[in-house]
């Protein structure tokens, strides 16, 4: 569990540092005082840029004659810290273990795990396919520890052929022509590791989904070229075959799109409402949010028992009635009792009360004005 945080120059905290006790937090305060930077510093140590995606720059507090910042938090007896630091006269990102510089935190990723839904989650459906495909990764990473790399280096590897493609076609050189082929081979060998990390995450997410009437029933699926040749072919090598020769028969759709058509990064997460028998981009939105809720709790759920797992919920219970507010804190209850120590669960509201059921299980902060103070309750 997170037992000491530490933010200093970011976002709107100068200095501040919270001592934690335990395995539940609830933050609660007005809108905008800074509930969701703090979960947003905790996202750091999952993802390079945090559940806001925000670049370096943006995190820099406004007040600061420092353009850096740093964050410190205390995992299970290690001190993991992200920093944006100046270095030989230039600004990076830096990552530590025990003040240990280190390339980045995989390593700490592989037995720790850190998911999170927002105020915005709310509206996944509704959004483009990669804020999903976003979603469907953040369990990938959290099961298979090479997903991120392999996102990177796929991202990389279609950059590099869309510069090359930007020049005319017609005019590319044999020796382009020739390395393009090896970029093709290595962005099938990576499109194909993402696209079967998704489709066994919808897999689990579907087998694993909870067996009570919290929740609708759903079903999900990956949807896009590539994956219906993964789920309809039995051959990857004839799979493999047909993906580079797709590729290479759209160089010149591509150079006139400016965008590699064809790869997990055209693909997208559907998910239909069973009783409903919709999908649920055409649900309500308080269906939506109930499908999205039953989803995130199923995974934790199915995989809490391995490894550790921080959970942001970040302003989550707004917008639900009573009825299903209790059904989400009792869920979180049962998850923390039963998991002994394997869980910690971070919450954000704009009042102590939305959580009142957690009494004897969180530890609460008020944050007001930039400030942090312990409440009781």
């Amino acid at each position: 569990m997170i037992t000491n945080i530490n933010l200093i120059r970011f976002r709107n905290y100068l200095n501040i540092e919270l001592s934690v006790n335990k395995n539940v937090v609830v933050l609660y305060g007005n809108n905008g005082e800074g509930k969701t930077n703090v979960l947003e510093a905790i996202s750091m140590l999952a993802n390079a840029r945090g559940l806001r995606k925000a670049t370096s720059e943006e995190l820099i507090n406004k007040n600061s004659a420092e353009l850096l910042w740093n964050i410190d938090i205390t995992v299970e007896n290690e001190v993991i810290s992200v920093g944006f630091v100046k270095n030989d006269k230039k600004c990076k990102k830096v990552y530590k273990i025990n003040g240990k510089v280190i390339k980045n935190l995989d390593e700490f990723r592989r037995n720790t795990h850190i998911l999170w839904m927002t105020y915005e989650t709310d509206r996944l459906f509704m959004q483009s396919p990669a804020n999903r495909r976003d979603f469907i990764d953040m369990f990938c990473n959290s099961v298979n520890s090479e997903h991120s790399t392999y996102l990177r280096t796929y991202e990389k590897l279609i950059h590099d052929r869309m510069i090359i493609l930007k020049n005319d076609y017609n005019e590319l050189s044999e020796d382009t022509n020739k390395w393009l082929d090896i970029l093709e081979e290595q962005i099938c060998d990576m499109g194909l590791q993402i696209a079967k990390n998704r489709i066994k995450i919808t897999q689990i997410l579907e087998n694993c989904q909870l067996a009570t009437a919290d929740f609708p029933i759903f079903t999900n699926e990956m949807t896009g070229l590539l994956e219906s040749e993964i789920l309809n072919t039995s051959s990857e090598s004839e799979i493999s075959i047909m993906y580079k020769k797709a590729l290479k028969e759209r160089r010149m759709k591509d150079s006139i799109v400016g965008a590699t058509t064809l790869g997990p990064n055209r693909s997208d997460w559907s998910v239909h409402h069973v009783s409903n028998n919709i999908n649920a981009n055409q649900c309500s939105a308080g269906e939506q949010k109930m499908l999205l809720i039953g989803i995130f709790l199923s995974f934790i759920i199915s995989k809490v028992k391995n490894d550790n797992w921080i959970i942001l919920l970040d302003d989550v219970i707004a917008h639900l009635d009573a009825k299903y507010s209790k059904i989400l804190l009792s869920y979180i209850k049962e998850m923390v009792e039963s998991n002994h120590g394997k869980i910690c669960i971070w919450l954000s509201g704009t009042s102590s009360e939305l959580f009142s059921k957690l009494d004897n299980y969180a530890q609460f902060f008020e944050i007001n004005d930039g400030k942090i103070y312990s409440k009781g309750r």
